[in-house]
């Protein structure tokens, strides 16, 4: 709109872009000389036009404890939004993931969701007495045990005879656990 006037004054626009954190991107923060100035035609009119607030760049917070990325994330202007879940690998309290991640940017403000561990997931230890090797062994993978099969000599090894920790016993992911074949 600014442009269109100043060509219909038979002027010559000049834009310059600038971050500024109360005039919304797009529109006019000064200009120069000012409005009320005599012009001769053709004379250039200097724009400075709002680019919108300075874009934040997102710091990385993995790893952190809750507070500390908190504190960093609010320290830069950004919005929190904590999720939880389990990890094997990150103590619990402490970042194990972000979104966005560094090195993006985003505008002042926004939100960044951080998703902090709960520490190891813990469950009753299956019963797997009877199944097969291999489907004992993905059945405890897949529920993040470190399994460790010993083989009963002599034998074809092919299914679960024992196992420890006994059934129902608590277990943690990451946890090592051992499966008896024959």
């Amino acid at each position: 709109e600014a442009r269109d006037r100043i060509r219909e004054a038979r002027l010559e626009a000049r834009v310059h872009l600038q971050f500024h954190d109360s005039i919304p991107d797009g529109r006019v923060i000064s200009q120069s000389p000012p409005p009320e100035a005599p012009l001769e035609v053709g004379q250039q009119v200097e724009l400075v036009v709002s680019r919108g607030p300075e874009p934040v760049a997102v710091p990385r917070v993995i790893g952190l404890s809750e507070d500390e990325a908190a504190a960093t994330l609010e320290g830069e202007g950004l919005q929190v939004r904590i999720t939880e879940d389990f990890s094997a690998t990150v103590p619990e309290g402490d970042v194990v993931s972000q979104s966005p991640s560094p090195p993006a940017t985003v505008a002042p403000e926004s939100t960044v969701t951080i998703v902090v561990s709960l520490g190891p997931r813990e469950f009753p230890m299956p019963d797997v007495r009877g199944q097969n090797r291999a489907q004992a062994e993905a059945r405890l993978e897949g529920l993040g045990l470190d399994v460790r099969v010993v083989e009963v000599p002599n034998s074809d090894a092919r299914q679960v005879v024992s196992q420890r920790p006994d059934p129902g016993v608590t277990v943690r992911q990451g946890q090592t656990v051992t499966v008896y074949v024959a």
